[in-house]
C-alpha cells in the first residue's frame, strides 16, 4: 500500500553546476508560500575559485514542515553538490509525524557531513581540498529548528525587523565535527530565509535591514525571492548567490 505522507512530499532543487553564466538567474517554487532563486552573480568574483557557480539551493515540503537549504561552496562545487544531494536523498524524514524536529535535522545534518566525508574522499587530489558552508532550517507554523556550518545564514523576518538565526562558524569538509541543531519561536506570518553570503555581502540597502523592504514590495514567494537576487546584483554583486524562502502559519 502507498503512504500517504510519503506521497505528500515535494521539492524544488538549483544545482549551480547548472546556472555558471554571469547575469543568469534560476527560480522555482513550492507553492503557496515557498521559493528558491540562484544565481551565479553580477560580476567575475575578485578571488580564485574552481567552479563558475559553486553555491546549491533547495526546498521541500512535507508533513514535518518545510525544509530550507543553502550551500556555498569553496574551492569546487564538490562538497556543496554533495551535501544538497545527501539532504535530498533523506527527505523521507519529512514523512515521519509526530517526530521531534530536532531529530529531523540532525538526521539530514548527519547525512549531509557522511555526504561530503564521502564525495571528498573519491575526489582528485585538488578537488578533495573542497568544504562548503551549508544552512539547514526546518519551518512549521510555531517555529524553525536549524544548523550547518560556514557562513550561510538563516534570517527571520517579522514585519519591518529582521534577526540573524545562525552565527558564522567553521566550514564543512572531511574533519568537520558534527554540528547540532537549535530552535527558535515562530509568530504567524514570519518569513525565514536561507542564503549564501554573497546576499549578505552584496544585498543593495545592507544587510539584514535591505531585505524587509524587498519582501514587503514583493507579490509572492517566488518574485521575493527573485527580487533578493536582483537586489544583490544592484550592489554589485561579485559572488555566487543562493537564496530560499518560505513563510510561517
Amino acid at each position: 500500500m502507498s503512504d500517504p505522507a510519503a506521497e505528500a512530499l515535494r521539492h524544488v532543487v538549483l544545482w549551480g553546476a547548472d546556472h555558471p553564466d554571469l547575469g543568469e538567474l534560476a527560480v522555482e517554487e513550492l507553492p503557496p508560500v515557498t521559493a528558491i532563486a540562484l544565481s551565479a552573480g553580477r560580476l567575475p568574483k575578485p578571488y580564485a575559485h574552481l567552479d563558475d557557480n559553486e553555491d546549491a539551493v533547495l526546498a521541500a515540503e512535507g508533513p514535518a514542515g518545510t525544509l530550507l537549504v543553502a550551500a556555498d561552496g569553496h574551492s569546487g562545487f564538490d562538497a556543496a553538490a554533495a551535501a544538497v544531494a545527501a539532504i535530498r536523498d533523506r527527505l523521507d524524514v519529512l514523512a515521519r509525524v509526530g517526530v521531534d524536529p530536532t531529530w529531523i535535522v540532525d538526521q539530514l545534518l548527519a547525512s549531509a557531513r557522511e555526504g561530503v566525508v564521502e564525495a571528498l574522499r573519491e575526489g582528485s587530489e585538488q578537488r578533495s581540498l573542497s568544504r562548503t558552508a551549508l544552512s539547514v532550517a526546518l519551518v512549521t507554523p510555531t517555529e524553525a529548528t536549524l544548523g550547518g556550518w560556514g557562513d550561510t545564514q538563516v534570517l527571520r523576518v517579522r514585519g519591518r525587523r529582521t534577526k540573524v538565526l545562525s552565527p558564522d562558524s567553521d566550514f564543512l569538509d572531511a574533519g568537520a565535527p558534527p554540528a547540532g541543531a537549535k530552535r527558535v519561536k515562530l509568530k504567524d506570518g514570519d518569513v525565514v530565509l536561507a542564503c549564501s553570503d554573497g546576499l549578505r555581502d552584496y544585498l543593495d540597502g545592507g544587510w539584514p535591514s535591505g531585505v524587509p523592504p524587498v519582501i514587503d514590495a514583493s507579490e509572492d514567494p517566488r518574485s521575493a525571492a527573485q527580487a533578493l537576487i536582483e537586489a544583490a546584483w544592484a550592489g554589485g554583486a561579485g559572488d555566487h548567490l543562493s537564496v530560499a524562502l518560505t513563510q510561517a502559519g
